[in-house]
């Protein structure tokens, strides 16, 4: 049963839209495309400014998708791209940038994301969650990205720890 969207949308609804560019062809990607300049912008800050701005885009992306998706009818409608943002910078927490990073990380973060392999699969089937698994998937794809990104980089530090 759809719920019918019991309030006026906002501001906090404009950014779980990415800034209107979820409501463009291939939302996911849009979304995803967002998040790039608020990755260089992290890279710029000292530590513990990229940090709490880390966490505050986390914590209010967070709430603003899960108002949204109720607003919506408890529906994780292809338009709320928030959850992208929150996901790619998960991906790329600690990753060095250079363009081969950068293109890999996007790329793999959008295959993760469009597939849905286990486990993130188990987490987006998840429906009674009250819209935790809109942003859960993508914490977790971004994740499996960042680890793949940090053993692209580090594979040597990783091959030293093998032996």
């Amino acid at each position: 049963m759809i719920k019918m969207v019991t309030s006026k949308f906002d501001m906090g609804d404009w950014w779980s839209f990415g800034l209107g560019l979820g409501l463009l062809p291939m939302p996911g990607t849009m979304g995803s495309l967002l998040a790039l300049p608020l990755v260089f912008l992290f890279k710029l800050m000292p530590s513990w400014a990229m940090m709490a701005f880390f966490l505050f885009v986390t914590i209010s992306s967070w709430f603003f998708c899960i108002r949204t998706y109720q607003k919506l009818g408890s529906i994780d409608h292809s338009s709320i791209v928030s959850d992208e943002v929150v996901g790619m910078l998960f991906a790329f927490i600690l990753v060095p940038l250079s363009m081969s990073s950068i293109m890999v990380g996007f790329l793999l973060f959008r295959v993760l994301d469009i597939l849905k392999p286990w486990p993130i699969c188990v987490i987006d089937r998840m429906k009674n969650w009250r819209g935790h698994e809109v942003m859960l998937d993508d914490v977790l794809a971004g994740l499996i990205t960042n680890v793949f990104l940090q053993y692209w980089f580090h594979r040597s530090i990783f091959s030293a720890l093998m032996l």
